[in-house]
């Protein structure tokens, strides 16, 4: 199963960043930069101290508590601000709310996949981290499609 769900995200990624290629000639390509920073911004908030451990051992035991919160808001500003400024790069100011809205979408998607994958599995692993990098990345991919596809129809 957990092949097939990777399957369709990335499936969802190249949909996403083809249409994307045809609104900006340079949407796709920085798009995909910005969805990889905030998928690494949302493994940050997921090793704050409110996370806590699947397991004692393994890879993500490495991580749990490691962050401060205040270092975790500090990177999701950080990410906020640069999905925004790489929008205005791409298309001005339309380009710049686009990714701002689909950074904070993404990052809420993030925070509930989280939360999830916390009460499911009973804490956090190394491999629900590379969910969360998988699915907030989708979803910025997706938001900041549909929110050009707006845009544009505006």
């Amino acid at each position: 199963m957990g092949v097939i769900s990777l399957l369709f995200v990335l499936l969802a990624d190249v949909a996403a960043i083809t249409r994307l290629t045809a609104e900006a000639p340079l949407a796709a390509p920085l798009a995909l930069v910005c969805a990889a920073i905030l998928g690494r911004v949302a493994v940050v908030a997921a090793t704050t101290p409110s996370s806590t451990g699947a397991r004692s051992a393994g890879f993500g035991a490495l991580f749990y508590g490691v962050t401060s919160t205040a270092t975790a808001t500090l990177w999701g500003i950080a990410g906020l601000a640069t999905a925004v400024a790489v929008g205005w790069v791409v298309a001005g100011l339309s380009g710049a709310a686009v990714f701002g809205v689909a950074a904070l979408v993404s990052m809420a998607v993030g925070w509930w996949w989280r939360r999830h994958l916390s009460r499911r599995l009973g804490g956090m692993t190394g491999d629900a981290f590379g969910s969360i990098i998988e699915v907030v990345m989708a979803a910025f991919l997706v938001a900041a499609t549909l929110g050009f596809g707006i845009v544009t129809l505006a």
